[in-house]
């Protein structure tokens, strides 16, 4: 069908017609109506076949129009995503944006343009032709007032216009609170929407509000459909007699879980047997949770929407309901519950000899933290476990030493956590490295999932693959040139071991921070896929997530490829590759969109506990790093607080500064005095924004 249509529409003398008008000139039947009605949805889908009114089809190519995503920026301007992935990103000039907001699917006309665009490349310009389809027309934000008229300013800095309220629709919210406003009327680009507030999420100075907006922007909900909630809450309490029948049963075994001290669910234990003949066994043991969530469930299909659980400050959204994540699947201390274990048979020096992969049941015998786990291992905390525990540090440092030699990469950077008091306030921001336990951890659980992935690829079993595609060389080349202005000695075209010999040489150094993100900058972002392209930042041919199946469904649907497997003959219980493939397509979305929440939340109670510093003392002044310069500010990294703020050009007063793109720095005309990347300056904070997650900061001296 979809070959018909294109024929049509690339013949000479096509007019732009309506579905009806397709349907006659192809002399389809009644039944294949449907059939052209959903060929054109995937058409247009796939940026092929533009609507050029609300009903006639044409090619998008020879009209320039191409449809995609519209992604704002603060300053007005945006960049359509084209739909079509072998396109580039087309820039959209502010006058050209016409009624459409950030995540709106739009068309757009496209023209070559002369100036420099994303990453200093030269490309095409557009004008917004059409809003095909509004991402939202709900928009979060703080209502506020100027005059006698009241707005909301979007909480959304992509979204860059007020939203007017009348007075009648402001439906109870007050100045400063937190609202949903629904957009009701935007006819011309000249004139903001209107809207009228539709709910009231709180104050803006309760960090709960924070979660709140993020939630309504993102779609999560806490609850669950009552079908998934009843399905759930019929499972029986305990194991049956009849579970337990092809299950390997170790619960005699020493096994544990090792989580952060506020982990909410518990997929994961581990042991460790010395092997005969010296070596280790290691054993990886996982909630099986396929066997209480079938395919095609009420808890399934609402899994597979989420795609994953996520993590807000203190809150979470889970992927599946609280009978299941907290309770019958949870790993808990002293239950008994059923698993997955992958048997890992390693030599002295962390070779892997031979794997087996069983349906198993345990009981865990110890919850640790990785607190409590890092302390052991330094002295620090007396346990029985504790030669247990430096067998297993032992085996990961091995593992981690394979791994680097093969050519992962190895990252030196801290993560911040927003720490609260026992009465739910926020109470400071702690900077998170990697210890050794939870380096061991990690080390088991890749060499799980590179086992499983081996596995199934052996067998020839369609799964979904965890891929990440190699950067490209001329984004390379910008973090071989940020080496070098730091003095380090490194190729245009690097290899993985010399990137992660730049990065263990700059460990410790001031310019650490920037060396490590000058490469995260060049990575792709690693996704799913039913092709196995293999993991770049791994240095790994086989891999995908096997170990988190209480939070990932991609990890649910391979412990069902496992299965599958395991009852051979009966693979028509697998969904086939195309099904897997939007499987993999929806939960790589769900993914970004839950990191990106997770950002927001985390970044807007740091915000909030450095507005309480400044109020403490104000004119406090801080550390910061230069990562960034720009023709309009400079961005400079906090490292006590692991967040960024902008130092804008315009406030600097004494002199006139000239940006110098090839060195990256500003040279002030008069005083000649320079500000480059890598630099380490003091700041003073100047505003807070939280609802913008805005920070601007004051150089000092």
């Amino acid at each position: 069908m979809k070959e018909r249509i294109i024929g049509l529409l690339s013949s000479q003398g096509y007019v732009p017609m309506s579905r009806n008008h397709i349907a006659a000139a192809l002399s389809l039947k009644k039944g294949e109506r449907l059939e052209l009605r959903r060929a054109l949805k995937e058409l247009g889908a796939e940026g092929k076949v533009v609507r050029i009114d609300r009903r006639r089809y044409a090619l998008a190519a020879p009209m320039n129009l191409v449809a995609g995503v519209l992604q704002g920026h603060p300053r007005g301007f945006g960049f359509v995503i084209p739909e079509d992935k072998s396109l580039d990103d087309i820039y959209v000039h502010r006058e050209n944006m016409s009624t459409a907001l950030d995540g709106d699917k739009v068309l757009v006309r496209s023209f070559p343009t002369a100036k420099r665009l994303r990453g200093g490349k030269r490309g095409l310009e557009g004008e917004i032709v059409r809003v095909i389809e509004r991402a939202k027309r709900q928009v979060v934000g703080e209502v506020r007032q100027s005059g006698h008229f009241y707005y909301v300013m979007p909480e959304n800095r992509g979204i860059f216009q007020d939203i007017y309220v009348s007075k009648e629709n402001l439906k109870g919210a007050k100045v400063g609170d937190r609202v949903v406003a629904r957009i009701i009327e935007w006819e011309s680009k000249h004139l903001n929407p209107e809207g009228k507030i539709v709910r009231v999420l709180g104050g803006s100075e309760d960090w709960r509000t924070d979660v709140a907006s993020v939630m309504v922007r993102f779609g999560y909900r806490r609850g669950f459909p009552s079908a998934a909630t009843s399905e759930a809450a019929a499972f029986p309490d305990g194991i049956k007699r009849a579970e337990l029948t092809g299950r390997r049963d170790i619960r005699e075994e020493q096994t544990f879980t090792i989580d952060p001290e506020d982990a909410k669910d518990f997929d994961d234990a581990i042991s460790l047997t010395k092997a005969e003949g010296g070596g280790w066994v290691l054993g990886v043991h996982i909630a099986d949770v396929a066997h209480y969530v079938k395919e095609g469930s009420n808890v399934d299909s609402e899994a597979r929407q989420r795609g994953n659980s996520v993590y807000l400050l203190d809150d979470v959204v889970p992927m599946l309901p609280k009978r299941l994540s907290s309770d019958l699947c949870s790993l808990k201390e002293g239950c008994d519950r059923l698993t997955k274990t992958v048997f890992i048979s390693f030599s002295r020096n962390g070779v892997v000899k031979s794997c087996e992969i069983v349906d198993s049941v345990i009981n865990s015998s110890r919850r640790f933290s990785f607190k409590e786990v890092n302390e052991i291992l330094a002295g620090e905390r007396k346990s029985p476990l504790k030669q247990k525990l430096e067998e297993m540090a032992e085996l990961s440092r091995l593992l981690l030493k394979r791994r680097v030699r093969r050519g992962a990469l190895v990252f030196d950077m801290a993560e911040a956590k927003v720490v609260f008091d026992a009465d739910g306030n926020i109470a400071g921001v702690e900077k998170v490295r990697e210890g050794l336990a939870e380096s061991l951890v990690e080390e088991f659980m890749l060499a799980a999932n590179e086992t499983v992935a081996k596995h199934l690829r052996k067998h020839k079993v369609p799964t979904i693959y965890r891929v990440h595609n190699e950067p490209d060389s001329e984004e390379v080349v910008e973090f071989c040139l940020t080496a070098r202005a730091f003095g380090y000695a490194v190729a245009d075209s690097p290899p993985r071991t010399e990137i992660n010999r730049v990065l263990s040489e700059a460990q410790g150094k001031p310019e650490s921070y920037l060396i490590n993100l000058a490469f995260l900058r060049t990575l792709k972002m690693a996704e799913y896929s039913v092709k196995n392209r293999g993991h770049y930042g791994l240095a790994s041919k086989n891999y995908l997530h096997f170990t988190s199946p209480i939070r990932r469904y991609p990890d649910l649907v391979v412990h069902r490829c496992l299965d599958v497997l395991k009852n051979e003959g009966k693979k028509e219980t697998l969904p086939g590759t195309e099904e897997l493939a939007k499987i993999a397509a929806l939960c790589s979305e769900t993914e970004r969109q839950a990191d990106n929440a997770e950002r927001q939340v985390v970044r807007a109670g740091t915000l909030r506990y450095l507005q309480w510093l400044s109020w403490r003392k104000p004119g406090r002044v801080f550390r910061g790093l230069i990562t960034g310069i720009s023709r309009y500010e400079i961005v400079v990294f906090l490292p006590d607080f692991t967040i960024d703020g902008s130092v804008r050009l315009r406030f600097l007063v004494g002199d006139f500064y000239r940006f110098d793109p090839k060195r990256r720095r500003l040279v002030g005309v008069r005083t000649r005095r320079s500000f480059r990347e890598g630099q380490v300056v003091k700041v003073k904070l100047r505003t807070i924004d939280v609802i913008r997650r805005e920070l601007e900061l004051d150089l000092v001296g």
